[in-house]
């Protein structure tokens, strides 16, 4: 399923989690739910905005990410890279507010489970 018109990551909203839609409902809280127990039927009936659809991208996005992660463990050269980005972009998070939203969305993707709030600002020792 591509879910990359409904997965969003936009900085300053839930500190830059995947959400669905730009809601403010993330990824993480329908798969809390799932986990929980909740059935598709009982999400959608607390949260009438999103739809079934929604859901199946949400397990989409979490299914990507694992095999994102099982490919960093195969290898480590990819790894390293991703983890000097993430670092960099840390570091760095005003390089990343010239580029567009899609692309920091993907970027983010790649950094996993990493939280990334680029409205923050910058500490003594980022400057």
């Amino acid at each position: 399923m591509d879910y990359q018109h409904i997965i969003t990551i936009e900085p300053g909203k839930r500190s830059g989690k995947p959400c669905i839609r730009g809601m403010r409902i993330t990824v993480y809280d329908i798969l809390e739910y799932l986990a929980g127990g909740m059935t598709e039927a009982e999400i959608l009936e607390d949260f009438s905005e999103l739809t079934s659809e929604d859901i199946k991208a949400c397990l989409a996005f979490a299914a990507d990410r694992v095999s994102r992660a099982d490919q960093i463990e195969s290898d480590p050269v990819l790894g390293m890279f991703l983890n000097f980005l993430t670092r960099d972009i840390e570091k760095n998070p005003q390089h990343l507010k010239a580029i567009s939203s899609d692309l920091v969305s993907r970027v983010q993707s790649l950094v996993c489970e990493v939280d990334l709030d680029l409205d923050a600002p910058l500490s003594d020792e980022d400057e």
